[in-house]
C-alpha cells in the first residue's frame, strides 16, 4: 500500500507533494512494465523452442517409419503449439504418416484440409500432389485371384487423373511435375484399357451401339494411349452387326480420332459414309 510522502497530510497537499507522488508512481509502473516484458519475451522464446523440440522428436519417429508414434506426436504439436511455424508442418506430416500406413482416405482428408486452411503455405503444391498420389495408390492392381485391373471399378483412377491434371496445370515446373506426368500417363492407359474392355463386353452382349460409344470415348479422351488395332477391330465388328444411321455416325466420330494411316481406317470411314448416303436417299 502506497503511503503519502512525509509532510503531505491533510486534504490539501503542500506544493511539491503531488509531483513527488507522481514521480514515485511513474517509476514503479515503468519497473513493472520492464519486468513483465522480460517475462513475456522469456515465455515467447520458450514456446518456440518447445515447439521445435516436440516437432523434431516426432520427425525422428517418422524417419524411422514409426508412424504409430509419429502421427499422434505430430497432432500433439499442432494442439500444443498452434501459433508456431511448426503447426502447419506437423499437420502435413500427420497426413504423410497416414499415407505411409496406407490409410489413403484419411490421408486425402488431411491433405485437403491443409490445402484449404493453409492456402498460402509453401507446401501446398506438395499437399496437392500427395492427394493425387493417394488416389493413384487406390487404383486396383492385377492380382492372379482377382479379375484384371482394367475390368474393375475405375473411380480411383478417374480421381487420380483429375487431381494430377489440376496439379500439372497449376505447377507445371514443380519438382514433382515429371513424376506427376508419369502417373498421369499411367492413369490414361488404365482408363483406355477399361474402355476397350467395356466395348468388347458390349459386343459380346450384342450391343454394337454401346460398343461404338465406348470406342468413341477411348479415341477422343485418350488419344495418346490409344490401343489402335484393338479399337479399329471393335469398330469393324460393330458396323457389321448394325446398319443404322446412329452406328454409322458413332463409327465416324471414333474413326476421326484414330490413326488415319491405319490400313483399315479409310475403308471403314468409306463404309460408314456410304451407309449415311444410302439412308439419306429418299
Amino acid at each position: 500500500m502506497l503511503r503519502k510522502p512525509r509532510g503531505c497530510s491533510g486534504s490539501h497537499w503542500p506544493p511539491g507533494c503531488s509531483t513527488v507522488f507522481v514521480s514515485i508512481m511513474a517509476t514503479l509502473i515503468a519497473a513493472c512494465a520492464a519486468g513483465c516484458g522480460g517475462s513475456q519475451q522469456k515465455a515467447s522464446g520458450s514456446y518456440a523452442e518447445d515447439a521445435e523440440r516436440a516437432f523434431e522428436d516426432a520427425l525422428k519417429a517418422y524417419r524411422k517409419n514409426d508412424c504409430n508414434r509419429a502421427e499422434p506426436a505430430f497432432r500433439d504439436v499442432r494442439r500444443r503449439f498452434p501459433y508456431s511455424r511448426y503447426a502447419p508442418l506437423a499437420e502435413l506430416r500427420a497426413a504423410d504418416c497416414l499415407f505411409k500406413q496406407k490409410k489413403y482416405i484419411e490421408a486425402i482428408d488431411g491433405y485437403k484440409r491443409f490445402v484449404e486452411v493453409r492456402a498460402s503455405h509453401e507446401k501446398v503444391p506438395y499437399a496437392r500432389y500427395q492427394i493425387a498420389r493417394a488416389y493413384f495408390e487406390q487404383i486396383p492392381s492385377d492380382w492372379f485371384v482377382m479379375p484384371p485391373a482394367h475390368e474393375r471399378d475405375q473411380a480411383a483412377t478417374r480421381q487420380a487423373l483429375r487431381y494430377l491434371a489440376e496439379f500439372l496445370d497449376a505447377y507445371p515446373k514443380h519438382e514433382t511435375a515429371e513424376k506427376a506426368r508419369a502417373l498421369f500417363s499411367k492413369c490414361q492407359t488404365y482408363l483406355a484399357r477399361h474402355e476397350l474392355y467395356a466395348a468388347r463386353f458390349y459386343l459380346k452382349q450384342n450391343k454394337p451401339l454401346a460398343a461404338l460409344m465406348r470406342i468413341r470415348t477411348l479415341a477422343q479422351d485418350y488419344p495418346e494411349n490409344l490401343l489402335k488395332d484393338d479399337a479399329v477391330d471393335v469398330v469393324e465388328r460393330a458396323l457389321r452387326r448394325t446398319d443404322g444411321e446412329r452406328a454409322a455416325r458413332l463409327a465416324l466420330d471414333a474413326l476421326a480420332a484414330l490413326d488415319h494411316e491405319h490400313p483399315k481406317v479409310a475403308v471403314l470411314r468409306e463404309t460408314a459414309e456410304q451407309r449415311l448416303r444410302t439412308l439419306s436417299t429418299p
